[in-house]
């Protein structure tokens, strides 16, 4: 990431059309905790807040708006140490809230296997107006929350939207998407089971962002993108809802 190459990837997205808005990153910011849970020692810490100050630098050189730092997760073997994993998270991102301020952009958590109530933990420790969520409905969806519920309960704590959609009980092997997923690949919006209806709609009252598809099968990502994208307007027109192109 020199200067050079900056510029050059700036140049390759102009050149296609591509308006690069958003990264993603999965750092372990939080305390003494992993993303799963997991223990994990203060070098590893001080080496990911570290990596977050370079990302957020590297986010404001290419032009981006908003920044995915990090997907806690909670280890399922330690839910009594649940809101002290969450709130160490918030805590870290506050301070590097700080850093993204100056530089006009905001950092995200995604709810990578957490309920809307335990992505509010992290976001009230944060309490940093650069800090808020990325809301994907699919993955509420997977975990057994409402979407809709988890929605309502983020309000306008949601900074950027993936969409997505998905089985609950998907048979497919979750390593078919990568080795060691939690799930399986999600399929094309209106494939699964999600009610976008209600959840556009809801997203209307307050939302002004980018809806970004997010469509995991690599080998029919275009075919599953356009599928997407005309099921989303598709719903947004009967629900009144207005899309930007």
């Amino acid at each position: 990431y020199t200067p050079r190459g900056i510029e050059a990837l700036r140049t390759t997205a102009d050149r296609a059309g591509v308006r690069m808005v958003s990264s993603v990153s999965a750092l372990n910011i939080a305390g003494d905790f992993g993303m799963r849970g997991a223990d994990i020692d203060r070098g590893a810490v001080t080496f990911a807040m570290a990596a977050a100050h370079r990302v957020i630098d590297l986010g404001v050189q290419l032009g981006l708006e908003v920044l995915r730092i990090t997907e806690p997760n909670v280890n399922p073997d330690r839910l009594d140490g649940a809101l002290q994993c969450l709130e160490a998270f918030g805590e870290a991102l506050r301070i590097l809230g700080d850093y993204a301020i100056d530089r006009g952009v905001r950092l995200v958590i995604e709810n990578y296997g957490l309920f809307s109530e335990q992505v509010n933990w992290s976001l009230d420790a944060a309490d940093h107006p650069a800090v808020g969520t990325l809301y994907d409905p699919c993955n509420y969806h997977r975990i057994g929350e409402d979407p809709l519920g988890a929605l309502r309960s983020l309000g306008q704590r949601v900074y950027y939207v993936h969409l997505k959609d998905a089985f609950r009980d998907d048979p497919r092997d979750p390593n078919s998407l990568f080795e060691g997923s939690r799930w399986p690949p999600s399929v094309a919006v209106g494939e699964g089971e999600i009610d976008w209806g209600p959840i556009l709609a809801e997203l209307n009252g307050f939302y002004d962002g980018y809806l970004c598809i997010e469509y995991e099968i690599a080998e029919d990502v275009m075919g599953g993108t356009r599928a997407s994208i005309e099921h989303i307007r598709r719903v947004a027109d009967a629900h009144n809802v207005g899309i930007d192109p």
